[in-house]
């Protein structure tokens, strides 16, 4: 545990960093980060890699589509996707990360449909969906 706090407290500080950094370059009537859009997010998820319980910080773009400032917990609604290693017994995980990726390029002006898989089948043989985005996290 200790090592995984001194992990995610170095990445958050490299976070924070790289924001400044942005911050402090002007760029039109503001700063490039008002203009780009930090994501940080761990590539392991729940640690099977699947679509749940994955943190995810958005940071700038106050210029984009993005609607920021806001913390979104996602209920758990997809069936589980052929991963059993969870010490739960909850048949649902949370939504695929396919649709934030979405939500994030038609932030900043681009409109894919969907990006990687659209679709995979959970445990009870259910399609679930990862196309389209991620509405809360879009500006009107």
């Amino acid at each position: 545990e200790d090592a995984m706090a001194q992990y995610m407290a170095y990445h958050a500080a490299q976070f924070a960093r790289i924001m400044e950094v942005l911050d402090r370059i002007p760029e039109g009537d503001g700063s490039l980060l008002d203009n780009t859009v930090v994501v940080w997010m761990s590539e392991l998820a729940d640690s099977w890699h699947g679509m749940d319980q994955y943190p995810v910080v958005l940071g700038g773009g106050k210029n984009s589509r993005l609607q920021t400032g806001q913390y979104v917990n996602y209920a758990r609604t997809s069936p589980r996707r052929g991963l059993k290693p969870y010490d739960d017994t909850s048949p649902f995980m949370g939504v695929p990360h396919q649709k934030l990726l979405t939500t994030l390029c038609e932030g900043v002006g681009m409109a894919p449909p969907a990006l990687g898989v659209s679709q995979v089948r959970g445990d009870n043989g259910e399609t679930i969906d990862c196309t389209g985005n991620l509405p809360e996290l879009l500006k009107g």
